[in-house]
């Protein structure tokens, strides 16, 4: 078993995305795969709609909010994917909605096959992005990493 066994950490990347996140929020929370984490990463927002959304996600179970300064996308999903505590990360843009299955489905199909990384000689991965200073296995399907 992977450390975070088979609990799944959602990554949210945030940046005032208040009038769309309910609706992202509760497509991941009717999903039929329940051993999940939100972990949403606000990028600096500066919406004050968007901060109040966030102050009332934040007392809710199963929902971790993370603050930054804006730094960017990419950064900003290296950072949720750093405070992941699940064995599972998915990512999942504010705007997007997930389909009740989708991740049931990923998971038992990264369960039966997956891919290990293996770097050529003399790359450091733990200096990638998608590391987080934790060894991965890529899944086939894009955006899921297991780690080891």
């Amino acid at each position: 078993m992977v450390p975070g066994g088979r609990l799944l950490s959602v990554v949210i990347p945030y940046f005032n995305m208040g009038s769309y996140i309910d609706e992202c929020i509760r497509s991941v929370k009717n999903s039929a795969y329940t051993d999940m984490e939100l972990v949403i990463v606000n990028d600096g927002s500066t919406d004050e709609s968007s901060l109040r959304k966030l102050a009332v996600l934040e007392k809710q179970e199963k929902i971790r909010v993370i603050h930054q300064k804006n730094r960017g996308l990419a950064l900003t999903r290296n950072e949720g994917a750093r405070q992941a505590a699940g064995g599972y990360l998915a990512f999942l843009d504010a705007d997007d909605k997930v389909d009740p299955t989708y991740y049931e489905k990923a998971i038992r199909t990264l369960e039966k096959m997956t891919m290990s990384i293996s770097p050529a000689p003399g790359y450091d991965i733990s200096r990638t992005a998608i590391s987080c200073g934790r060894p991965l296995r890529l899944s086939p399907l894009m955006h899921w990493f297991t780690i080891l």
